[in-house]
């Protein structure tokens, strides 16, 4: 085929992939750090080279043709055999390159900031740049290569696997426990607080989804706020904070290590999400 004659990289397939991942040659952009005019000339090439149109264009997006469909799923099934050819040959070379990684505002476990500080002891020349927060990132969008995230991602352009579950606890400040009535308000920050029986707390007037502020309002005497385990541990330990039993049912928060699919991913990409997942499992 006269296409695949004239390849001489991977990166027009890649951009075609990363285009029919993302609906958008404008994200697809951003995530590789060109202009919006390349990956679109990419996309133009590669359609004049098969012949047909791989993506439907509208004033707001682009989707998959049929053709395009086709195309996509050899090209993806493709890119996995050959970048893992790829990875197997790099081995013996040393990584390079950035890595973004999103985690929340506190860390969830201490464990983890070890894990970060191993990989880069063991890749001293790939960087890693920590995005710390609680908000939801658009791994695309932000650029974003993994993320550890306290909520299921539901995409399926996105990678979710789950890393552990730690309990959740209605927490409060003493003087403000011994005072607390029944029907007090609460901060729930991530909407898992469910009331055991009739019990309804009032919705409390300051709110926040990101889970620090929401400690600092608490330690602050403000209102109870119902917290995962990990980051309020400290507190109880050091009597800043106690718990509240008999108001909500029993609740754990899933946390997950997120990522693209890993033929999108950098080879330095990919090596963290093998090296976090062999970790966690071992971890358990």
């Amino acid at each position: 085929m006269e296409f695949i004659d004239n390849m001489t990289h991977l990166e027009t397939l890649r951009t075609f992939c990363l285009a029919a991942e993302l609906n958008s040659f404008s994200a697809s952009a951003r995530h590789l750090n060109l202009p919006r005019a390349t990956v679109s000339q990419r996309v133009s090439q590669l359609e004049v080279a098969v012949g047909v149109r791989l993506f439907k264009r509208t004033t707001r997006k682009i989707e998959l043709s049929h053709e395009g469909e086709i195309l996509y799923k050899a090209a993806k099934a493709s890119l996995v055999i050959l970048h893992g050819a790829i990875d197997d040959i790099q081995q013996k070379k040393a990584l390079t390159g950035a890595i973004r990684l999103s985690v929340p505002a506190l860390m969830p476990n201490n464990i983890m900031s070890s894990w970060i500080q191993e990989f880069s002891s063991d890749n001293p020349r790939v960087s890693i740049e920590i995005i710390a927060s609680d908000s939801v990132s658009d791994l695309a969008f932000d650029n974003i290569d993994i993320a550890i995230r306290g909520r299921k991602v539901t995409s399926d352009k996105l990678v979710c696997r789950l890393w552990q579950s730690v309990p959740m606890y209605l927490v409060a400040t003493p003087d403000s426990r011994q005072s607390r009535a029944v029907d007090d308000p609460i901060m729930d920050p991530l909407g898992c607080y469910k009331p055991i029986g009739n019990a309804k707390p009032r919705q409390s007037q300051i709110s926040s989804n990101d889970l620090l502020t929401t400690l600092r309002l608490c330690l602050a005497s403000y209102h109870a706020a119902y917290l995962p385990a990990p980051m309020i541990s400290h507190h109880l330990d050091q009597g800043d904070l106690q718990t509240i039993a008999g108001l909500c049912e029993p609740s754990n928060l899933e946390i997950y290590l997120v990522y693209e699919a890993m033929p999108l991913l950098s080879p330095s990409a990919r090596a963290m999400v093998a090296f976090l997942q062999e970790k966690m499992t071992k971890a358990g």
